[in-house]
């Protein structure tokens, strides 16, 4: 039976590509990988609509402000940050104008342990999100920063030991972890 997942390592890059594209229940394969991941993790999420995509085309305004609310009345430690929109409305995949939507990065931190169903349908399950882990930096100093631009990626290794970025509208995995590719085969067939 052929994979349904494939993964390549880049050696010179020192990452490994996921790509899901292929399976049939993403949302469920991407929970069961992350939470594998991430379960004994304290981890820095970030989203920043510039750049990601969202699975229902919503607007970042509106879901920012929802994403912000939901965080708050979790209690875990967040930071919306207003970016300057580099979004550009295309046509016919030509660029003909900026978008006028405003645009921002949220930052959260995550305790271990906390990646559960409702976390990850409220924060994971709908944007790109880029993953940071194994913190070089305290919290107060990572939201700081972060609060103040210093950093755009969290593959910067000042702020963190590894990263993860998932990119949902390509159903890719890309990581400097090293991940064994028998776990991510025996997640793809346990269903």
């Amino acid at each position: 039976m052929k994979n349904k997942v494939k993964v390549k390592k880049d050696k010179k890059l020192g990452r490994t590509n996921i790509d899901y594209y292929y399976l049939k229940d993403k949302k469920a394969f991407r929970f069961d990988i992350l939470n594998t991941i991430l379960k004994d993790e304290q981890i820095f999420l970030m989203i920043n609509t510039n750049y990601c995509c969202s699975d229902d085309d919503s607007i970042p305004k509106e879901n920012i402000r929802t994403l912000e609310q939901f965080l708050n009345n979790k209690g875990l430690r967040n930071i919306v940050v207003p970016i300057e929109n580099t979004s550009k409305k295309k046509v016919f995949g030509i660029a003909v104008s900026k978008s006028k939507e405003p645009s921002y990065k949220l930052g959260v931190i995550l305790p271990k342990n906390i990646l559960d169903k409702e976390i990850y349908d409220n924060l994971f399950s709908i944007y790109d999100i880029e993953i940071g882990l194994g913190f070089l930096k305290s919290e107060d100093d990572i939201l700081e920063d972060f609060r103040k631009n210093y950093f755009d990626s969290i593959f910067d290794k000042e702020y963190f030991n590894n990263a993860i970025f998932n990119g949902i509208k390509f159903h890719r995995i890309v990581t400097d972890l090293d991940i064994d590719e028998n776990l991510i085969h025996r997640l793809t067939h346990k269903k």
